[in-house]
């Protein structure tokens, strides 16, 4: 992936939890520094796809397809997680 395609960021969410608020803002941060091509699940309204994708914690960060993080994080964290796993992949297709 090149720095100029959008990075499918998957966020889950349940509407009761306190780490909400700071997962939104750590990427909205982010989004500063990269396109970001964000998607939004709540629990409430999209229970199917919580069951398909079998998402039990929330919140819960898909970056690029992978599972990033669990809880909150900061921009930093998303920056390292992108600069390492979307720009610079493991040639083993492994996570690096």
């Amino acid at each position: 992936m090149n720095s100029r395609q959008a990075i499918p960021v998957e966020i889950f969410l349940d509407g009761e939890c306190s780490s909400t608020d700071p997962v939104l803002a750590a990427v909205d941060e982010a989004a500063r520094s990269y396109a970001l091509e964000i998607c939004l699940y709540y629990r409430d309204r999209h229970a199917e796809e919580f069951l398909r994708r079998g998402i039990i914690i929330c919140p819960a960060t898909y970056i690029a397809g992978m599972l990033a993080f669990y809880g909150p994080m900061s921009s930093d964290e998303i920056t390292h997680f992108i600069e390492k796993h979307v720009f610079q992949p493991s040639h083993s297709g492994e996570i690096a």
